[in-house]
Order: structure tokens, then C-alpha cells, then sequence
């Protein structure tokens, strides 16, 4: 339910400027269908942003979750070089919280590259600015095309308090508490595969 509300708020400002809605996590598995895969893992921003870092004037928060806290992980099908302008492109986004597991549906034919996040740094009635942080040469999903959830794995970007990004850890050592979260949040005993994770360029 949380990610509905935060949904809301989305639908709320975006329409505002005629955006595309970014997509959202799943709610339960009956949103999976036959020829989709959910991929399974975490974004991080280390420190985390804070609500002083962010400034939000003339905007209503309908959901219990902080602005500051959502992160726009960018990810395609293809790989192309991220750029300040995408920030902006919610076309290629997908909605996750700073630190949770992220749980999200995509074409199981498809390939999966992730480029960056992005995120918040001033949001109005009228208008918004964003931050990007790319992955140099992007993170390819590799698995067998078998399974019907994927791990994914951590990937944390660690910055300084002027925004500038300092390096980025991607690690899978978390990957039999994360298929255990899962299979409670979702009362399943599906098998999770590891995903090989290589450059996308």
C-alpha cells in the first residue's frame, strides 16, 4: 500500500507538468504475469539524504513515506550514457526507498540495464529540480531466463554533502536475507535466482 501512496503524490505533481509516470513496485504476486520476471535488491545512498538537504514548498504529502527518502533507479533495455537531462525522463524509472528492498515486475525476454538514480533536490507546486548519479558503463542483469524472481543485489552510492558522488558499492553478499524477506513479505516459497551482474558497455 505504501508504494500506492507514494503513487498518488506522483500522479499529483507530475500531472502538474505533463510527465510520464515513473513505474512502481509490485503490491503482491498476482501483478506478475506469465512472461515476467520480479527483479529483487536495494539502492542506498550513503549518507542517506536528509529532509534539510531537500526543499519542499507547496506540496502536500499524501503518503506516510518522506519525499526524500524515494530514489529513481534508472533502468532500460538498452544501454545508453546517463546525462543531466534524464533526470527528468521518468520513462525509463522505477520507484524505490532509500535502503528497502526494492520489488519490481519486467519483460523476462528483456534485458535489464541499470544506468543510475536519480532524485529530489527541490520540489514546488510548479516546478522540480533532480540530481542524477550514473553508473559508469551501467550494470547488465544477466540470469537464465528460467526463474521467476531474480536477485539483484546492493547497490549504494556514497556521496559527499555537496552532492558529489564518490564511488559505488555493488554487492550481493546479502542475498539469503534478501530471498527471505521476500518469501515472507509474499508468503512464497518461490526460488530466487542470483544474478550475474556485468558491465552493460
Amino acid at each position: 500500500m505504501k508504494y500506492l501512496r507514494v503513487a498518488l503524490v506522483l500522479v499529483f505533481t507530475l500531472s502538474l507538468m505533463a510527465c510520464v509516470m515513473p513505474q512502481m513496485q509490485i503490491e503482491n504476486l498476482q501483478q506478475v504475469k506469465a512472461g515476467e520476471v520480479i527483479y529483487i535488491g536495494r539502492v542506498s545512498m550513503n549518507p542517506p539524504l536528509t529532509k534539510e538537504e531537500i526543499q519542499i514548498e507547496n506540496v502536500i504529502n499524501f503518503s506516510d513515506i518522506e519525499m526524500h527518502k524515494v530514489l529513481y533507479m534508472k533502468a532500460s533495455d538498452v544501454y545508453y550514457e546517463l546525462k543531466g537531462e534524464h533526470a527528468y525522463d521518468y520513462q525509463d524509472s522505477v520507484v524505490a526507498i532509500d535502503g528497502e528492498y526494492y520489488y519490481f515486475k519486467w519483460n523476462q525476454k528483456k534485458p535489464l540495464h541499470f544506468l543510475g538514480v536519480s532524485f529530489l533536490t527541490r520540489m514546488t507546486g510548479r516546478a522540480r529540480d533532480m540530481m542524477t548519479f550514473s553508473i559508469d558503463k551501467g550494470i547488465k542483469i544477466n540470469h537464465s531466463g528460467k526463474s521467476k524472481a531474480v536477485y539483484v543485489g546492493d547497490i549504494t552510492f556514497k556521496r559527499d554533502e555537496f552532492f558529489n558522488i564518490k564511488d559505488i558499492d555493488i554487492s550481493q553478499k546479502g542475498y539469503k536475507k534478501a530471498v527471505k524477506t521476500f518469501r515472507k513479505k509474499f508468503n512464497t516459497d518461490m526460488k530466487v535466482e542470483k544474478a550475474e551482474l556485468t558491465s552493460s558497455k
